[in-house]
């Protein structure tokens, strides 16, 4: 530092000495910075009081080494009004060691205004710790993880970064990397379930993935945990894990209202097609149909479901997994028909249901039929 020493002795009106006197030095109009030397900005004010034989001695920067220039003290002696009453000075600091009356200014400088620390000062005499609002690469120490950083640009200068918040602005996209954090610096002990996964957060949080289609779902998530749901954009479908398998919670039903017939001993489709539905299911299944039928003569009409893809089973199969529903009604009557069936032994898949029919005389006719699946997760 640059510093000259500024000295006084306090005498009363009958020429004692005065000690115990406070002396303040506050530097004018505003804050000060060093050109030179190894710490920044000047102190704004400093005391000292007066020793017994009524000496004082201040010891403050030069104004050669202040900017802005035109920096100068204000000297305030705060002597008790029955010593003589407070008096104030206005000094400029020289190069060497000067009394206070040698120090005085008869004209003060010129207003300089406030004064303020700019960024481009403060770029040339800070070096940035990290990438906390500058350009800079200069790294952080490892003790920054307690909240300190451990080196600056200069000796005198330990910069505390606990309790700031880094937002994402300030993070560049490949700001971390595999390089700067060491394999051993995560581990089992810091993290006790041994991994973060896609299927993990999304169990804990209640999320609910959205896919283009159930192959984009099961490619992205391949190790699914109990309870995860995602949503299938190309059915409009909604699905969930049960543990084993992907099920599709979201009912598959088809219903057409003209008539159509059936004129064979076999089950088959309707004359009209077949009326089917395909779902993503479990091992179980709830299986709805209904109709209404009738015939120019008397007989009987018999309805089944046969399944198909992922599971194999006939219509008219009696098991429990089948359906097998007969009507006898009166001639040109038209009799309601169809119930519900509990399938529990089916292949986990896309499974396809398809509600077939026979008669034993004549067509049958039949009009108003549906199908209904849903999957039992």
């Amino acid at each position: 530092m640059a510093t000259s020493a500024i000295t006084n002795t306090i005498l009363d009106l009958s020429g004692t000495a005065v000690s115990d006197v406070v002396i303040v030095a506050r530097l004018k109009p505003g804050p000060g910075f060093r050109i030179a030397g190894t710490s920044e900005e000047v102190a704004s004010q400093i005391t000292t009081t007066s020793a017994a034989a009524g000496t004082w001695s201040l010891t403050l920067e030069r104004q050669a080494n202040i900017t802005p220039l035109g920096s100068y003290y204000e000297i305030e002696e705060q002597i008790p009004d029955s010593k003589g009453g407070l008096k104030s000075w206005t000094i400029t600091v020289g190069d060497v060691g000067q009394t206070l009356f040698a120090a005085l200014v008869n004209t003060l400088p010129a207003d300089v205004g406030p004064t303020y620390l700019t960024q481009t000062t403060g770029d040339a005499r800070y070096a940035q710790l990290g990438n906390l609002g500058s350009t800079s690469t200069t790294a952080v120490a490892t003790s920054a993880v307690t909240g300190t950083a451990g080196s600056a640009s200069r000796s005198d200068h330990v910069h505390n970064l606990a309790g700031f918040v880094v937002a994402t602005a300030a993070i560049n996209t490949s700001a971390v990397t595999t390089a700067k954090i060491a394999d051993s610096a995560v581990t089992a002990i810091k993290i006790p379930n041994l991994e973060i996964t896609q299927a993990k957060m999304a169990y804990a949080s209640g999320v609910i993935y959205r896919f283009a289609n159930a192959t984009a779902a099961t490619t992205a998530i391949t190790s699914p945990e109990t309870g995860m749901q995602y949503w299938d954009q190309a059915l409009l479908t909604l699905n969930v894990y049960n543990g084993t398998a992907w099920v599709c919670v979201t009912p598959a039903s088809k219903s057409t209202p003209a008539p159509t017939s059936r004129t064979n001993a076999a089950y088959g489709d309707l004359a009209a097609g077949a009326h089917s539905v395909s779902i993503l299911t479990g091992t179980k299944a709830l299986v709805t149909w209904n109709a209404t039928a009738y015939n120019s003569v008397e007989s009987r009409v018999v309805g089944s479901v046969a399944v198909s893809g992922a599971t194999t089973i006939a219509a008219g199969t009696v098991a429990t997994t089948s359906a097998d529903v007969s009507g006898i009604f009166g001639v040109n009557k038209y009799i309601p028909i169809g119930g519900h069936w509990y399938y529990a032994s089916l292949t986990a898949g896309i499974n396809t249901f398809t509600l077939q029919w026979k008669t034993f005389t004549g067509a049958v006719h039949i009009e108003n039929y549906s199908l209904s699946v849903v999957a039992i997760p």
